[in-house]
């Protein structure tokens, strides 16, 4: 029984030191791969703390390889994949929001439109209908491009002009 429990511990040393005497490659590379997610998603624009976060604990463990930590690269590896999961969910869930408030933003403003057509806007002032309509194609495009704070922000500039247009022809 005593000769099983040395060579029991023996094989374990043996197990864990070479376990680390490898660079984590596996590791640096799923950490690498889930921080690319996170970029896919605009985690740079929605999700920037987490991103930075991911960044950082993978250049940590990048260079913690670099001087041989394997234990502590693979730990920051693992924070880098942690933080970059992260971002990829904030950032997916807050691009949905900004979509959702685009395409509400977007019909707001086709109503307001609409409403000032029905109301003569289109015989009495087709040229700053004509305006409001290539403001609105613009909020439009960079929506389509995947631009949605920039869409959100040109159409949230447009609105009010646009409901004050429309208040024109109500009487």
């Amino acid at each position: 029984m005593s000769n099983v429990a040395p060579s029991s511990l023996g094989a374990f040393v043996l197990v864990v030191l070479s376990g680390c005497a490898q660079a984590p490659t596996g590791e640096l590379e799923l950490a690498n791969q889930r921080v690319e997610a996170a970029r896919s998603v605009d985690a740079a624009i929605f999700a920037p703390e987490q991103l930075n976060q991911a960044d950082l604990s993978l250049a940590t463990a990048r260079s913690l390889v670099e001087d041989r930590g394997y234990r502590a690269a693979i730990h920051s590896a693992s924070e880098a994949v942690l933080h970059a999961d992260d971002a990829f969910n904030v950032s997916t869930i807050e691009r949905s929001i900004a979509a959702r408030r685009v395409e509400r933003c977007l019909n707001e403003l086709e109503g307001l439109m609409a409403i000032a057509r029905s109301r003569g806007a289109a015989s009495e002032a087709p040229d700053e209908l004509a305006a409001f309509v290539e403001r609105h194609d613009a909020v439009k495009a960079a929506a389509d491009s995947g631009d949605l704070l920039t869409a959100l922000e040109q159409g949230r500039h447009l609105e009010p002009e646009l409901l004050a247009f429309e208040q024109r022809f109500r009487d």
